[in-house]
């Protein structure tokens, strides 16, 4: 393998894929000649846990994509190499990287970043990037008390964050962000943090929320984010438990110019009981004085067990005047059911379109 490697280094290749799980990773580290190529612009590398040595900082990289998989990185010096030689690289992908507690990025040309899957040693993510325009971070860990996540991205548009809060997130302001979907798991002690994340989401167009970030952003704050530029909002729930409204209508108090409404249901255990979810008419909703729903025009809702999205469903029929379109989402037993209990509110809201969804029934 290292001879066929030397050889596509010394015929100028552009583009070098190298993926396999026989690379014996104890015997030698992976010859540093790759990353001195200077033809060079496409990189994959996933090779069974070898060794990743910091290249000489001697010879500058043309590379443009790099993609590293199961490697084991000797020292952080390699993103020192990535920030300080590799002045052309656009997309870093990082997927279960071993060996480092810091990484530090820094780079003038990224525009998109990924990593997922690193160890238990990474501890402390800090990334400075002022062309970074996407993020995609997954990362999991037993505790947070020593995890740090910095970015500085002044002109990101998308981020996608999936695992677990940090207890030290340090994001500043993304005043160009299009899109983001915060997956979140909570340690517990993170209702601060989450609050302290979702404000800095404040220009964010599109945002999708998790349940637990829901939760942790109710807990967090006296006052809702401020989330006036947020035009989409979906949310993935279990099941909608009347102990989950108050932090729904919460966050909606911050979303006056809400235009589109996805309520769906997101990897449920178990249906919850009707007792827990039956406690909610809609009247409640009517006395929230919510602003958002004088903006709504589209709205999806996947019912769970009881009554709680049904009373939503109608509430929105009744109370939004610039309603389009809603889709409801049920099961295929339920539609009888469903469109009963709704055809007062369609006549109060006749210029709205409604739209009845089977959702599959999972074996």
């Amino acid at each position: 393998m290292f001879t066929w490697i030397q050889n596509a280094v010394r015929c100028k290749v552009e583009v070098l894929d190298l993926e396999t799980d026989v690379y014996d990773s104890e015997h030698e580290p992976l010859p540093s000649c790759v990353f001195q190529c200077e033809t060079l612009r496409y990189l994959v590398l996933h090779v069974n846990w070898t060794i990743l040595r910091t290249p000489s900082f001697t010879f500058p990289s043309n590379l443009k994509y790099l993609e590293l998989k199961k490697i084991f990185i000797e020292n952080e010096g390699f993103f020192k190499w990535i920030s300080c030689c590799c002045k052309c690289i656009e997309e870093l992908n990082l997927q279960e990287v071993n060996g480092i507690e810091i990484m530090t990025i820094k780079s003038s040309s990224l525009k998109k970043l990924s990593f997922s899957g690193f160890s238990v040693d990474l501890c402390h993510i800090n990334i400075s990037c002022e062309k970074l325009e996407g993020i995609f971070i997954c990362w999991s860990f037993a505790s947070a008390s020593n995890k740090s996540l910095n970015i500085f991205a002044p002109n990101l548009k998308r981020l996608n964050w999936l695992g677990n809060m940090v207890k030290h997130p340090n994001l500043g302001k993304f005043e160009c962000l299009a899109e983001a979907i915060l997956t979140l798991n909570s340690q517990g002690d993170d209702k601060d943090n989450v609050f302290e994340v979702l404000d800095s989401f404040c220009r964010a167009k599109v945002l999708v929320l998790n349940e637990v970030t829901i939760k942790g952003h109710f807990r967090g704050g006296s006052r809702p984010t401020q989330l006036y530029d947020t035009f989409c909002l979906g949310m993935g729930i279990e099941s909608f438990v009347d102990e989950l409204i108050p932090a729904i209508v919460f966050l909606l108090r911050g979303m006056p110019n809400l235009f589109n409404l996805v309520l769906m249901k997101y990897n449920p255990p178990l249906e919850a009981p009707e007792s827990n979810t039956s406690g909610i008419d809609i009247e409640y909703w009517k006395l929230q004085n919510l602003a958002f729903v004088y903006q709504l025009r589209q709205v999806t809702i996947e019912l769970c067990n009881g009554s709680n999205g049904i009373e939503f469903a109608k509430y929105v029929l009744e109370c939004a005047p610039n309603l389009e379109k809603m889709v409801i989402v049920h099961l295929p037993q339920d539609l009888e059911k469903v469109a009963r209990k709704l055809e007062k509110s369609k006549i109060s809201n006749a210029a709205a379109a409604v739209f009845f969804q089977e959702k599959p029934i999972k074996i």
